[in-house]
């Protein structure tokens, strides 16, 4: 397992309001900055995600419908992607992460691309907040890099 992770949400970090919640390229383009900067892996803990991390990784890449949503985009990092956090009723999302980390024993670095604050108090270091209408940004991409490479 590597010993760098995004927890990745989706809508409003590469999606954004603007393109109608569809993958946006630029934004793709900013994760793959972090990616190469960082040799992270990612969990996906987006709304997006199905149950299980086989699942998730084929609707990216494979799925038609999807694919037709985002124009034609597909999700480019599916050999990035290590695990999805479990989908827990009435949970915060923090607490779903919180979660995979005890059941994977991860102790490296991680940071959490999200546009909702609903992490826990020990998470907030590692937390970067995007903006809902914009999606990551270059100051968001900046702030990750430095936590994974710190």
């Amino acid at each position: 397992m590597t010993n760098k992770i995004i927890f990745l949400d989706f809508d409003g970090v590469i999606t954004n309001y603007e393109n109608g919640f569809r993958l946006n390229p630029e934004k793709l383009m900013l994760l793959e900055h972090i990616i190469d900067a960082t040799d992270c892996g990612l969990v996906i803990s987006s709304a997006w995600r199905c149950n299980d991390l086989q699942t998730t990784i084929e609707d990216f890449s494979c799925n038609a419908i999807l694919k037709s949503f985002n124009n034609g985009i597909i999700f480019p990092y599916c050999d990035r992607i290590i695990g999805v956090t479990d989908q827990i009723p009435s949970a915060k999302r923090g607490e779903e992460i919180a979660k995979w980390i005890r059941d994977n024993n991860y102790i490296g670095k991680y940071v959490i691309l999200d546009d909702m604050d609903e992490m826990l108090d020990e998470q907030k270091p590692y937390f970067v907040m995007t903006d809902l209408w914009e999606g990551l940004s270059e100051k968001d991409v900046e702030k990750t890099i430095g936590i994974l490479n710190d």
